[in-house]
């Protein structure tokens, strides 16, 4: 929560950050996050694990532990 004044500057600081996460896992978490709506329960916990498996081998999620390791940035290439 921020102070009505407050609020522009910390959208465009939220919008940085996002930015400079990988994109195509944010789609998919976006996706997830609107199917909850919708979606009992266990079919919420086989898509949320189907996303995992997607993406807990991909080349941007190698980057992003590779980055932790090292005490860097990550690079994410949005592949």
């Amino acid at each position: 929560m921020v102070d009505d004044g407050d609020l522009q500057q910390a959208a465009g600081e939220l919008a940085a950050q996002l930015a400079q996460m990988p994109a195509h896992a944010i789609t998919a978490i976006k996706r997830a996050m609107q199917a909850s709506a919708s979606n009992t329960f266990n079919q919420q916990l086989d898509l949320e694990r189907d996303v995992q498996r997607e993406f807990g081998t991909s080349p941007d999620y190698i980057e992003g532990i590779a980055a932790f390791k090292e005490k860097r940035a990550p690079r994410f290439e949005g592949l």
